[in-house]
């Protein structure tokens, strides 16, 4: 085989490999954000969506929770159960009544945004 072939031969491994790092680290499939929030690495901003409830289904992946300026009245607490690494959600502007009951995930929030 000629050398310009080799070569040419040897960059395809090269750029299948950077698009499936690429694939891997964006966690296709792994890292599902719920719709219709964005999410970006390990943060969910569902904020000013008009949602009167959260959305399902929440990842565990999770430390940064914008539900804020939203219609909000209440949240359920089995919302957070499971392992939880969630440090900070903000809720500001709302029309919740009370403080949401977060279980088990209150013990690693260490911000609340009312």
């Amino acid at each position: 085989m000629s050398a310009a072939k080799q070569s040419g031969a040897a960059k395809l491994p090269i750029v299948f490999l950077l698009f499936s790092g690429l694939d891997f680290t964006l966690g296709v499939g792994e890292r599902a954000c719920p719709s219709p929030c964005t999410c970006v690495r390990d943060q969910v901003d569902c904020s000013r969506l008009k949602l009167g409830k959260v959305p399902e289904n929440l990842p565990p992946w999770i430390v940064q929770l914008d539900l804020s300026r939203n219609r909000l009245q209440s949240l359920r607490s089995s919302l957070f159960t499971g392992p939880c690494d969630l440090g900070e959600i903000k809720l500001s502007h709302n029309e919740l009544d009370a403080v949401p009951d977060l279980g088990p995930c209150s013990a690693n929030v260490t911000l609340l945004s009312l």
